[in-house]
């Protein structure tokens, strides 16, 4: 019967970047007579993907993934088949990009005279590898043009502003940033926030 070789599988992870080509090649594959071979991620063959070629010879098997994007990280499953029996095995890919945005909803809190208190959630994907910091823009809704107003550690998913201008509406974004790059903006409240004090004068 087949037997995929495990020394040669369980090195590590294999990785690769959004975008480039992720190559697994002569992956030995024993049985008599030589196996079929065919590769699987999430139950699906390989083979049906145009931008996949799986190469097999004699007792060798070589997977390669063109234009690799994030949801293309897991386990794979390598399937080897003759007439005497069968073997699989599983080896990790993992596709690095830049995260996805931040979580909704942008919340703007304790708002008064000079500041308020902006809070978000971190992304559902961080592309890989940690978020490095989170970056902030703020938004003169009478100008109609964003410019930072601050930046926090990955760890942090808070930011507190004290050097607004007072009665301006405002609105703000973030975004996550990792080592491969930046995400989309988190843009928020719906309704811009005015900058004052929470009680009017009587």
């Amino acid at each position: 019967p087949p037997i995929i070789d495990r020394d040669y599988l369980y090195k590590d992870k294999i990785w690769t970047k959004t975008g480039k080509t992720l190559k697994f090649e002569n992956l030995p594959v024993d049985g008599e007579p030589p196996a079929k071979v065919a590769w699987y991620f999430k139950a699906r063959n390989m083979a049906e993907d145009e931008n996949c070629t799986v190469t097999n010879v004699e007792y060798l098997t070589s997977i390669e993934i063109r234009n690799c994007v994030r949801k293309q990280t897991g386990m794979y499953v390598i399937r080897a088949t003759n007439e005497h029996g069968k073997d699989e095995a599983e080896v990790e890919f993992v596709i690095l990009g830049p995260p996805g945005p931040p979580e909704g909803p942008l919340e703007v809190t304790g708002v008064h005279k000079e500041g308020c208190k902006i809070k978000w959630r971190p992304p559902k994907d961080d592309g890989g590898k940690p978020i490095r910091k989170y970056k902030l823009e703020k938004l003169d809704c009478e100008a109609g043009n964003w410019s930072p107003c601050g930046e926090v550690d990955g760890d942090k998913l808070e930011l507190e502003l004290n050097n607004l201008e007072t009665g301006k509406k405002m609105k703000f974004r973030v975004k996550a940033e990792n080592e491969e790059g930046e995400s989309e903006w988190l843009e928020g409240p719906a309704d811009p926030v005015t900058i004052k004090d929470p009680f009017d004068p009587p």
